[in-house]
């Protein structure tokens, strides 16, 4: 992909000049990364360099880009890459506003991928084993204070299984189960949602230990909904076997 220069300068992290993107939140998120990986050790940035995933392909070419031709160019190849220059503005500026999870981190979180697998205890429940995967990593928060693990990587989680049994009360059902008579469903003609009566599943669901799918060289840790200080962080936060 070839990178135009001029557009490169308009693209100024302040808006000072004309044709601009407000560009903080993006060269916030690429400069942590950035940190992290020329202030790291050899080994960890080996993490970088070794793996042909997507995100860490991404990572490198912007940190080439960076050290070669400049952070305007990096930062717009990571603006033309992902699509982030949608829309432009009546005054030929670019208005980037959102968060630098939207903007930057959502990019890479595919490297924290791990796979979450559900096993219901009734042997007769219509969804006995579940699977999917997950990128979100929050730390646990527990009397005020921040956890130095995942529990998800560590032990196994009980729970209640939610499955739905239909609209027809299973009688003869092994295990517990309740009744949702608020179950929004959609009429396949008119395609609107009503509400409908069904029946749940209440056995113990058992959620199996995990582990990162690739061997990342960071996560990002989700802690929006709280006003934590950094300092009420975990340090180090271990991810079953990774510190």
């Amino acid at each position: 992909m070839r990178l135009n220069a001029q557009k490169a300068k308009k693209l100024d992290v302040f808006g000072s000049q004309s044709g601009t993107a407000i560009c903080c939140s993006v060269d916030t998120g690429l400069f942590v990364f950035y940190h992290a990986y020329k202030a790291g050790t050899d080994k960890f940035r080996d993490l970088f360099e070794v793996n042909n995933l997507d995100a860490l392909k991404l990572l490198r070419r912007v940190f080439h880009l960076g050290e070669n031709e400049g952070w305007s160019m990096a930062r717009l190849f990571w603006l033309t890459e992902n699509n982030l220059l949608k829309n432009a503005l009546k005054n030929g500026e670019y208005g980037i506003k959102n968060t630098i999870d939207e903007i930057v981190f959502r990019f890479v979180k595919s490297l924290q991928t791990y796979p979450l697998k559900f096993k219901c205890t009734c042997s007769v429940c219509p969804k006995l084993v579940r699977e999917t995967t997950s990128d979100e990593i929050r730390p646990i928060k527990a009397t005020s204070i921040y956890l130095n693990v995942l529990s998800a990587f560590t032990t196994t989680h009980e729970s209640l299984c939610g499955s739905n049994l239909g609209s027809d009360e299973p009688l003869d059902y092994p295990a517990d189960y309740m009744i949702d008579d608020r179950h929004p469903a959609i009429d396949p003609e008119i395609k609107l949602t009503h509400l409908e009566t069904r029946y749940i599943c209440q056995a113990t669901r058992i959620t199996e230990i995990t582990k990162l799918i690739h061997r990342a060289p960071f996560i990002i840790a989700n802690v929006e909904n709280d006003k934590s200080s950094i300092l009420e962080l975990p340090d180090p936060l271990f991810v079953g076997e990774h510190e």
